[in-house]
Parts: C-alpha cells; structure tokens; sequence
C-alpha cells in the first residue's frame, strides 16, 4: 500500500503532520489537483462533494502562507481570494479555514517555532461598515468574498490596494454563475484583478464544482480566451455504492422475513402498519409479543393474516387465531408450512399463564 506521506512531500512538516492526523489520507481530487496547483497552473477540479476538493485547493495555499510565515516573509496583505456564489458556503468556508489555521498554529507553538498567526476574514454585503474599515486597515491573508463584493471592490482605490497581492483566486460551485449575469460580472472581476495584482500574468485560478457538464466549457470560463486552458482534474460524478435486492415471495424468504421478526425483543416490530399497531395497542392487556407470529405471517405477504390477528389480539384466544391462520394457508402448501413452523416454536415457547409468548 502506498504511504499517504508520500502525496505530501511538497509540504512543510507542520502542514503534512497535521493533514495526515486529521485524515487517514488524501482523497483522488486531493491527490491528482496538488502537482498542477503547485506548479502554478490554472486547475479546474471536478468533483462529488465531500471529496475533499476545497482543501486541495486550500492546502497548497496554506503550505505557502506557513513557509513565508516562518521564514519572517510573511505580509499584512491578502494573497488568497476566495470567491463563492453563496454567501452561507462563505462563511461556512470561512469557519472551518479558522480550524486547520489554528491547529497548524499551536502545533508550531509545540515544537517551539514562533509563527505570526495566518488570517482569514469574509467580505459581503452583509459586512458591517466597521469591519469592512478593518479589513482595509489590516487585509487578512485570506479573503472569502462573493463575485459581486469583489466587483464593489475592484471599483475603490482602497479595495484595489487591498488586492495588489493577491496570487490565487479559488472560484468555488463554478457551475452555478457559468451561464448567467453573475458569471459575466466575475469573469470581467477576475480579468481586472490581472491588471490589478503584480503578479505577471495574474494570479492563479483554481475552479471547483461538484456538477460541470460540459467540462471543456467551463473550463474556457474559469481562464477566459486569453490564458492557456486549464488543467482539469475530474474525478468522475459517480459514488461507489452497495446494491442489495430482496425479495419475499419464495415460502424460504417468508420465513427468513418471519424469523426476523420473531429474534424482535417483546414489544417492537409486532405490527407492519400504523392502523393495526394502534388496534393491537388498545387491545392488548399484556404487550409481550403475543400476536408476533400471526403479524409474522401477515408481515410475510399474506394479506389475510390481520383477521388471525384481531382473533388472537387477546392473549387467551391464539389458539383460535392459529386455526384461522391455517385456514387461510390451507390452499397453499408453502404458506402451510410456515405457518405449521411458526406454530410449533410458539407452542415451545408460549408462557405458561396467558399463553402469549414467553
């Protein structure tokens, strides 16, 4: 089996020690989307959510953050933007980028190297005017915004400023402004933010998006017609799953259906449906499981069972509704013999003072 260190022998220690205690390791999207993000490439991954796409995009800029960190290089500037449609994914984004940021902090504090705290902050419309001056004042190194507060912001000198040190630009559910007005405005943003950062050639674009058919087209809107194509990693839309088919209508399935429902402890499962669990409620005087093998029956496929229930819904009364249950089997040799079965273990396990089942 291959080490899960070894897809993470780009990152510091302090990065690769904290991913690899927190996840058993990498994920497909994780593993193929690093070596061309960390090559400077514009990457455009598609993925089903919960495969840990966010933070392959996320990672490699926060390995880059911890080493300038470290090394006494890192500045009071925004290097990361984040954009996405939704302002409740931003904030949520914005939270858990707050975890892995302060795990990675105190776990430099234990092994005694002094690192400046890495900063992460949300610019919406719903920011309140005092933060937004504070974030101008003192920029966080990454920015969670939506496509129309960085237009708002590409359009003040001071919200310019704040970007000129921008090197990656992460454009999350690209899928979702691709073919509207919203992805016009973002696609005009993201060529204005090559103007204006020093980056020559801008910063890096990074897509992500759970649902992106066809892929080619919405990698040409994440870099636009005048950058080389995006690399695409696409994983595929399809999750491993487990088919099972069960069928009751073999005598063998009937009684496996039967037996389950007799391994219930007494009181639970009795009845199959709300009506008849509601009539057996009000009628049974002592609720051990009295009428389990008549509801067994008539929870195997036989629909006639419920009047063997109501006539053993008493528990001094089974045996009348253990003949009822084989008159109706009568015509049919396998339920016959279920029925047969089911009446010998109740017979061998009956209680002794009501007759119901012990």
């Amino acid at each position: 089996m291959e080490d899960p260190a070894a897809h993470l022998a780009w990152a510091h220690a302090l990065v690769r020690d904290w991913f690899l205690a927190k996840f058993a390791s990498p994920t497909e999207p994780q593993i193929e989307g690093w070596p061309p993000i960390l090559a400077g490439k514009d990457t455009l991954i598609s993925a089903p959510t919960g495969s840990g796409k966010t933070l392959a995009a996320f990672l490699a800029c926060i390995d880059r953050l911890v080493r300038k960190a470290l090394d006494g290089r890192l500045q009071d500037c925004t290097e990361v933007l984040y954009i996405s449609p939704l302002k409740a994914l931003g904030n949520d984004i914005q939270k858990n980028l707050e975890v892995p940021l302060g795990e990675i902090q105190a776990l430099a504090g234990e092994r005694g190297l002094l690192m400046p705290t890495l900063r992460a902050a949300v610019r919406t419309g719903d920011t309140l005017m005092h933060e937004r001056r504070a974030l101008l004042k003192k920029p966080p190194h990454i920015l969670v915004t939506t496509p129309e507060s960085l237009y708002i912001l590409l359009t003040t000198e001071s919200g310019v400023r704040a970007l000129r040190h921008v090197e990656t630009v992460i454009v999350d559910e690209i899928h979702a402004i691709a073919d509207d007005k919203r992805g016009a405005h973002l696609a005009l943003s993201l060529e204005r933010l090559v103007h204006t950062t020093r980056i020559v050639g801008g910063p890096v674009r990074i897509g992500l998006s759970a649902t992106q058919r066809p892929i080619e087209l919405v990698a040409g809107f994440l870099t636009g017609s005048a950058r080389p194509n995006p690399v695409i990693v696409d994983t595929g839309h399809r999750r491993k799953f487990d088919l099972a088919v069960e069928i009751s209508a073999s005598a063998w399935e009937r009684q496996i259906l039967a037996r389950r429902i007799l391994d219930m402890p007494p009181g639970v499962g009795r009845c199959s449906t709300q009506a008849s669990r509601r009539n057996a409620t009000a009628r049974w005087k002592r609720p051990a499981g009295c009428c389990c093998i008549a509801m067994a029956w008539f929870s195997a496929n036989c629909s006639r069972a419920k009047t063997a229930c109501r006539a053993g819904a008493n528990c001094r009364s089974l045996s009348a509704a253990w003949k009822t249950a084989e008159k109706f089997a009568a015509d049919d040799s396998s339920q016959a013999l279920l029925v047969s079965s089911l009446r010998s273990q109740w017979l061998s396990n009956r209680c002794a003072n009501c007759g119901g089942w012990s």
